[in-house]
């Protein structure tokens, strides 16, 4: 769990960029 945790964090920018990529595709 505490290696994924760490992941998570390495990839949090990342992920929020795409996350908001996909949000505007949807709207």
């Amino acid at each position: 769990e505490f290696e994924r945790e760490l992941e998570r964090e390495l990839d949090g920018p990342d992920v929020d960029a795409i996350d908001r990529e996909l949000s505007r595709e949807h709207e």
